[in-house]
């Protein structure tokens, strides 16, 4: 009695050893798949990239610390990185990235955080939507940098959409009609833009227009100082030493 009872588990006891056993055979062989979510405009090279770094077998030992270090080793942008487990070997990969907000000096973009982002990573139907502003080198900082995303991201979209932007300093900066070369405006950083400014702009560059290509008049390009409040002022541009 006392040996079947003891037969009778040790095999039940070996049944149970193989099924878990073969359970993680066929464990081991279920292929790790993943969803991988980014931003909307990355480029196919971005993508390209992701999915060489991210393959089945980092998936198999990855913490979210650990994969978000490697992958900014090859893509600095990248901002955040979460992993989501729905189903069991298939993680859903979600990768933030930090936004553009400029193209800068035309050979890179401007962070919302006045970081450098590579043109590549993003498309280029992104790229040209987005406004246009030039650094000398001599103010190429970050902290120069920094300002200037804080600076574009508050002037209302039609002026971004209708300027290139070239910061001299936060207190003159100058803003070049992307149509009407002839005519540009000097403004600062920390101008608050309005309705009524904006219209008075807007007139006062019509007046300009009609100057400029009028065949009696000599002086083809104007500048238009918007710095003090409820004023334009308009010179002569280039604005001769002590004019300004």
């Amino acid at each position: 009695m006392n040996l079947y009872t003891s037969s009778h588990a040790a095999g039940a006891l070996c049944g149970t050893l193989l099924t878990i056993g073969a359970l993680m055979l066929y464990q081991l062989r279920i292929p790790v798949t993943y969803t991988l979510i980014t931003h909307h405009a990355v480029s196919p090279e971005v993508r390209h990239t992701l999915k060489t770094l991210i393959n089945p077998d980092i998936l198999t030992h990855y913490t979210v610390s650990t994969l978000r270090e490697l992958l900014i080793k090859h893509i600095p942008s990248i901002d955040t990185v979460t992993i989501r487990h729905a189903q069991p070997y298939q993680p859903t990969i979600t990768i933030t990235q930090q936004d553009a907000c400029a193209q800068l000096n035309d050979k890179t973009l401007l962070g919302i955080d006045g970081s450098l982002i590579s043109a590549t990573t993003f498309v280029e139907s992104y790229r040209e939507r987005l406004p246009r502003i030039r650094l000398s080198d001599t103010v190429d900082t970050p902290e120069q940098r920094r300002l200037c995303a804080r600076y574009i991201q508050t002037i209302p979209t039609i002026i971004q959409e209708t300027y290139h932007i070239i910061w001299h300093n936060k207190t003159e900066i100058l803003l070049k009609h992307r149509i009407e070369s002839a005519i540009t405006l000097i403004t600062h950083a920390t101008i608050i833009w309005t309705a009524t400014q904006m219209n008075a702009i807007k007139q006062c560059i019509a007046l300009l227009r009609s100057r400029i290509h009028h065949p009696s008049t000599c002086q083809s390009s104007w500048l238009i100082d918007i710095r003090m409040p409820g004023y334009l002022v308009v010179h002569p541009y280039p604005v001769s030493k002590g004019t300004t």
